[in-house]
């Protein structure tokens, strides 16, 4: 960035910009000049370097990523669990210890509840 900032302002100073469009017309012309320039330290461009990056990228998983958080909670004798300060019911299940612990995983919505590291079930 701060390569940016120093070379692209000093390259603008001698130019009159009446608008913030005409400085941002002339952005995309000085990335160029600056992605073709050859570096000394590697002795290719930018552009090149992304060119052979570009190769060994890795597709996308066809899901995207969810941001959650572990916690465990204890089910209790009426068939609720505590998430963060609510409580939720939770089916009743006979062969599920009462008062056992269970991991819960939180998203932003909703959680999972898993026992012996199986889904359990999802609310």
């Amino acid at each position: 960035m701060g390569l940016i900032q120093k070379d692209f302002f000093q390259e603008v100073t001698t130019y009159v910009f009446y608008s913030l469009e005409e400085l941002n017309l002339r952005f995309p012309i000085y990335l160029e000049k600056l992605n073709n320039q050859i570096m000394k330290d590697y002795g290719a461009s930018r552009e090149d370097r992304f060119q052979q990056e570009k190769l060994l990228l890795k597709q996308l998983p066809p899901t995207l990523f969810e941001i959650s958080e572990w916690q465990e909670a204890m089910i209790h004798p009426d068939s609720h669990i505590q998430v963060q300060k609510y409580f939720c019911s939770i089916p009743f299940n006979p062969h599920s210890a009462v008062l056992a612990r269970k991991s819960l995983r939180l998203f932003s919505c909703d959680f999972d509840m898993l026992f012996d590291r199986c889904l359990w079930i999802t609310l």
